[in-house]
């Protein structure tokens, strides 16, 4: 399947990758039923790659790695790219004699020039080395599923700094993907695993930037000319999850506020696709996929809510009344709650329900079950011009949210948190189809719903903070208790004032968003 020296079609392969403790290398080798669809004896080879980069990481930049890897006394030459469905990486081998790239090869693959100009492919220079001890058992599964086992244990050198590698890999060589779905989850049973969503050559930029996480925000999905609406669909949930892998070690690490926020925005986004799609999907499939995806999402909750109280409730007021005691004393509650939301939200991402959480949710998109529907309706949306789809949800969706939101101006707090929601929910199906559109009447659209939803946010960030202010003071003697719901009262006050003040502009944005031109139609 891979391709050689001139050829410019990718090898695509379907790979998990699992972070375990080399300790448990030995049970895996004795489990009966891995042993049972085991083909042949494993082999174990060393394997030293060296990655390739411009000084300005240019490759890296734009989603490719170049790497040559010496196999025994050959060398191969090895282009990747991310796909668009989750865990798929698409890639391009070529034997090479030296262990430095061909450029020209490099520079023939349309993937590279679309990115980078033949005078960069000159200033190609050794970024990072990954030495690798691998262990390889093939299996094959239901007789013709045949799917590569590989344990890797070794690291990532980058100058003097370096690190441990300890992976698991299953890639699907041939066959159903289900299978290789089967056999993760069954392992995952057997041994604590990590799903991680970062290849080695992630993992080796990460160390040159010093090992600490990014966060990353959500890329935005390409849909080529005549996608259908199933092609939205898979290509909508991969890059959610991709969005959600991708902030995992940066909420693990606490390295910014912004990690949690943006899993949470990939958890919502992953709902609301489910959501959108709901009518065409197997009833049973999705809820326990949106079920699982539910659960995590709420563990994330607290972090963010006490990120936002600390950073964008509580900040700006003890800016304002700098040295004041009582304040101190609620930073000091806040930063403890934090903590132990992080130490929730920690759990949960290192969690075997997570885990499985991954493997169902990328099984869901891989299986494609709702084409075994029978509803000719179901399977016309699923399988025209996705424009068809986008038509039919968008113009649901703007209905709905106009119906709701007609008397804002009269409605309860409950009320308009729902409508957040709502606008919410729009603003994700919008951003779906988006790319189906013309830009600039999709940028308008998009733009009156972000405007409303950051009203909507003041007045819901507000009540979220009465709510976490009426349960602080809990595990402290009576006096400090009553100092710490003291301060937290002045901070809600505080922006009791401010969020009134908003009114007007929650008016101006729902008056706006009212008369948005759909641009789907």
């Amino acid at each position: 399947m891979s391709e050689e020296a001139g050829g410019n079609q990718p090898h695509e392969e379907l790979e998990l990758k699992f972070e375990f403790d080399p300790a448990f290398a030995r049970r895996l080798s004795k489990v009966a039923w891995l042993r049972a669809i085991q083909s042949g004896r494993a082999s174990t080879r060393a394997l030293t790659a060296t990655y390739f980069d411009t000084p300005e990481k240019d490759l890296h930049q734009s989603g490719l790695s170049l790497r040559v890897r010496k196999e025994g006394r050959a060398y191969k030459q090895t282009l990747k790219a991310q796909d668009a469905a989750a865990f798929v990486r698409r890639e391009w081998e070529t034997r090479v004699r030296q262990p430095v790239p061909n450029r020209d090869e490099v520079f023939s693959n349309p993937d590279f020039r679309r990115h980078i100009n033949g005078r960069k492919v000159e200033t190609l220079e050794p970024v990072f080395e990954t030495r690798i001890r691998r262990t390889t058992r093939n299996l094959i599964a239901d007789g013709d599923t045949q799917i590569a086992c590989d344990l890797d244990v070794g690291e990532i050198a980058a100058g003097e700094k370096s690190k441990a590698i300890s992976e698991l890999e299953l890639e699907l060589k041939s066959g159903d993907p289900r299978r290789l779905f089967d056999i993760a989850r069954r392992i995952a049973e057997i041994v604590p695993l990590r799903l991680v969503h970062a290849s080695k050559s992630e993992q080796g930029y990460a160390l040159l930037n010093g090992g600490r996480a990014e966060w990353i925000k959500q890329p935005k999905v390409k849909l080529p000319d005549g996608v259908t609406g199933e092609d939205v669909l898979v290509r909508s949930v991969a890059a959610c999850l991709d969005h959600l892998s991708a902030n995992v070690d940066c909420v693990l690490q606490r390295a910014h506020i912004e990690g949690v926020h943006q899993a949470r925005i990939a958890l919502r986004r992953l709902r609301a696709a489910l959501t959108l799609y709901k009518p065409l999907l197997p009833k049973d499939r999705r809820k326990q996929v949106g079920d699982q995806v539910k659960a995590i999402a709420s563990s994330l909750g607290p972090a963010r809510d006490w990120d936002v109280f600390g950073a964008e409730v509580l900040a700006p007021v003890e800016k304002a009344m700098p040295g004041d005691k009582y304040l101190k004393l609620l930073r000091d509650e806040v930063e403890h709650q934090r903590d132990m939301a992080y130490a929730l939200a920690s759990g949960s991402l290192t969690s075997p329900e997570y885990t499985r959480m991954q493997i169902d949710v990328a099984d869901f998109i891989h299986a494609c079950d709702w084409r075994l529907s029978t509803d000719k309706d179901v399977l016309a949306y699923l399988f025209s011009d996705a424009t068809k789809l986008a038509a039919h949800a968008l113009d649901k969706a703007h209905s709905k949210l106009l119906k709701r939101g007609k008397k804002i101006d009269k409605m309860s707090k409950r009320a308009r948190h729902d409508l957040r929601i709502d606008v919410k929910k729009v603003r994700y199906a919008a951003e779906f189809f988006a790319p189906l559109y013309g830009k600039k009447a999709v940028a308008a659209y998009l733009a009156n719903l972000k405007q409303l939803q950051d009203a909507l946010g003041v007045q819901n960030d507000l009540e979220v903070a009465r709510h976490l202010v009426n349960s602080l003071g809990k595990g402290l003697d009576g006096e400090q208790a009553r100092q710490v719901r003291y301060a937290g009262g002045v901070v809600v006050g505080w922006h009791a004032h401010a969020a009134a003040e908003r009114e007007g502009s929650l008016m101006t944005g729902w008056k706006a968003f009212s008369k948005s031109d759909p641009f789907w139609i």
